[in-house]
């Protein structure tokens, strides 16, 4: 037991964290990001332009059928576990995989979230659009999951999904992971029209929003110093962890995503456990048995 709260003492989590959120907060600070918060901004402000075209031309529904309609071509258990990657959730768990390597991240994502989550449900509660389900009959439309009727306009799963996928962006450098976070955001933005739960419109404003609120959390989290304290880290871990742990239980309306979410639950948990308390350890036993150390 001495033993192990030795090693407990000498973790990432008590030891190496305070170094790694100051270093971690002067990269986010001296970050030359003008391009990226230039380029990402032109495409959320054309996702919301799109939007209000569609409108426009076609009306709130504007687009629908069109995307829906092949729904069918594809089995439901791919639609179900494509759209439950937009879950506000799942979206969280994710961010355990990377989150002692950017401690930035945390700081960042706490920022969005209470942005996002402020817009999101804002406009829902103020819009109440009624969703695909709430308007057409269930023959007229393929339908994936649970009938969801209400709080339509914006999509929360797009802006949940872009607000991960632009976290990601910002930090990563390769132009093909780049493109591929985009498509992945892109493709679960997307399945919320191909599962029924979702109007075109609602998708691409959420998808915009999700974009703005991230950019809006990176200009703030530069200027907001406590967001690199420990304190502050372990709290958004501490909500992260919370996540993951309901994620096990928790399908989002997508019965056939279940054993997905459950495996992600227990693999993040795990992850997390292993990289804040025990790969540290361990990684200098390694190196102290060859010598390294």
């Amino acid at each position: 037991m001495n033993e192990l709260n030795k090693h407990l003492r000498q973790c990432y989590l008590m030891q190496g964290l305070p170094v790694h959120l100051v270093r971690s907060r002067d990269n986010l600070i001296n970050r030359e990001d003008q391009q990226v918060f230039r380029y990402l901004t032109w495409l959320a402000c054309s996702l919301l332009v799109v939007a209000t075209f569609i409108t426009i031309l076609g009306g709130y529904h504007g687009g629908f059928h069109t995307l829906n309609q092949n729904t069918p071509l594809l089995p439901d258990a791919f639609w179900s576990m494509l759209t439950y990657f937009g879950d506000t959730a799942v979206a969280l768990t994710l961010v355990l995989f990377c989150a002692r390597r950017c401690p930035a991240m945390l700081n960042i994502l706490l920022l969005a979230a209470i942005y996002g989550t402020l817009i999101s449900h804002g406009m829902k509660n103020y819009f109440d659009a009624t969703r695909p389900a709430g308007v057409l009959l269930q023959t007229d439309f393929a339908l994936v999951g649970q009938a969801f009727q209400r709080n339509s306009f914006p999509s929360g799963h797009s802006m949940a999904i872009f607000i991960f996928v632009t976290l990601q962006f910002y930090f990563v450098r390769k132009r093909s992971t780049r493109i591929t976070l985009m498509l992945f955001g892109s493709a679960v933005a997307v399945s919320r029209v191909m599962v029924g739960a979702h109007w075109p419109v609602d998708v691409l404003t959420g998808a915009g929003l999700g974009i703005l609120v991230t950019l809006a959390a990176i200009y703030t989290a530069k200027r907001w110093r406590f967001g690199f304290s420990r304190i502050t880290h372990i709290f958004t871990l501490s909500l992260l962890i919370i996540s993951a742990g309901l994620l096990y239980y928790h399908n989002g309306g997508y019965p056939l995503a279940s054993g997905m979410g459950s495996a992600l639950s227990v693999s993040a948990l795990a992850f997390c456990l292993i990289d804040y308390l025990f790969l540290p350890v361990a990684v200098q036993h390694t190196a102290s048995r060859h010598g390294i150390a």
